[in-house]
């Protein structure tokens, strides 16, 4: 596919183009060969390239172009770990134009997921012929990787709590799941690479047990419990 026939943009917020966060694909019938439609023909050499997990999660009797199929198939890969609960549609801009807004909650897996949906679609499209076992290796691969770095079910509710909540956060680090919640002194860091299996939590809490030791031992301890005592 030659990408100079699509523009890839990422919004972190509403904008012109969309009113939500997204992932923004420009692009242009040529990718597709001229040819929106999506027959039983092409149905078919899709389902021999797609892993098992994917097709039993997408209905693909309903879809009729290349706008539904890569709606259904990104959808189906995107909540491979659960529902992500994204829109995900494809607007006309002009004649042999348009855009494919993806909500995101977290940026890499959507954007490897359009890459990987975009090229598919349009080799299919383009009828050239390649090996199907070689397709469906690479093409299993790749869908293995984005599954990888999708947010684990735990994480994913965080996230869209947080988009529910209007709450800010950062992916600081998308394989470990290192993200900030809030902004600035009262932000909140979670690490989903952290779990009760290792010493990092003991040690956190060892940790703010001797400070306030510490300043039990500097002040005094009282009689009566203080506030913060209580709150503790």
């Amino acid at each position: 596919m030659n990408s100079s026939k699509f523009e890839l943009r990422v919004s972190c917020g509403p904008s012109l183009w969309s009113p939500f966060q997204a992932v923004l694909v420009f692009y242009e019938t040529d990718i597709f060969n001229q040819d929106l439609r999506f027959d039983r023909a092409d149905v078919s050499k899709l389902e021999t390239f797609l892993p098992t997990k994917i097709l039993s999660s997408v209905d693909l009797t309903k879809v009729d172009s290349v706008h539904d199929v890569m709606v259904a198939l990104i959808e189906a890969i995107l909540n491979l770990n659960g529902d992500a609960e994204l829109t995900i549609d494809v607007v006309p801009l002009a004649e042999h134009r348009y855009v494919m807004r993806v909500e995101y909650v977290s940026l890499t897996p959507v954007l490897e997921t359009v890459k990987l949906c975009l090229y598919l679609i349009s080799w299919i499209k383009s009828g050239l012929s390649h090996s199907s076992e070689r397709v469906r290796n690479r093409v299993g691969g790749v869908i293995k990787n984005i599954s990888n770095i999708l947010p684990k079910p735990i994480t994913l509710n965080m996230l869209l709590a947080a988009k529910k909540l209007q709450v800010p956060y950062l992916i600081l680090e998308q394989h470990a799941a290192y993200i900030s919640f809030g902004q600035g002194r009262h932000s909140v860091l979670y690490n989903y690479g952290c779990s009760e299996f290792n010493s990092y939590v003991g040690f956190g809490l060892q940790k703010k047990q001797i400070a306030r030791n510490s300043n039990d031992t500097t002040e005094g301890l009282s009689d009566h419990p203080t506030d913060a005592d209580q709150i503790g």
